[in-house]
């Protein structure tokens, strides 16, 4: 066992966790909690999104504790639901990006009526590359950690019929 390593919860405590005892739960919670918040933060980098990913992760281990086979200890199971749950945090933050509304293209009236650009248009390379040259503007946070720029969707808000913009 590792200097580090924090033995497991008592058997009776994981049993009443398993029925559904809240305070149980609790105990379990408290017990694995800081080596919990520090993964999430390790992998987050933000307070406010490590909050996030524990809340989501401690709601899935509660229903998912009655499933719990006993086959790793307790406290791999939760570090593992624990990343998955910032895995999914970072998949939503990185959906989550996106040009800034005022520096998209409005679209010529023709686009909006019948979801074509005009003639008199800019072309998918210019708008890739004032999306390009807006991206570089933002933050280096944003490209922070290994993310790299991504090419717009194919599908952009120009060409949208107005009534699925809200």
């Amino acid at each position: 066992m590792r200097a580090d390593a924090v033995p497991d919860v008592e058997t009776a405590v994981l049993d009443r966790a398993r029925r559904g005892d809240h305070e149980a739960f609790a105990i379990v919670v408290r017990h694995y909690d800081p080596q919990l918040r520090a993964l999430a933060y390790r992998l987050l980098g933000s307070r406010d999104r490590m909050d996030d990913a524990l809340q989501e992760a401690y709601v899935k281990a509660f229903r998912a504790l009655p499933r719990f086979r006993g086959q790793s200890q307790l406290g791999t199971w939760l570090h593992r639901i624990v990343f998955n749950a910032c895995l999914d945090e970072l998949g939503r933050l990185r959906r989550a990006e996106a040009v800034p509304l005022e520096d998209a293209p409005e679209p010529s009236r023709r686009a909006r009526t019948t979801g074509t650009s005009s003639p008199g248009g800019s072309s998918s390379r210019t708008r890739w590359r004032r999306w390009r040259r807006t991206t570089g503007r933002l933050s280096s946070s944003s490209t922070a950690r290994g993310s790299t720029t991504r090419r717009p969707p194919k599908c952009s808000v120009s060409r949208l019929a107005p009534s699925p913009r809200a």
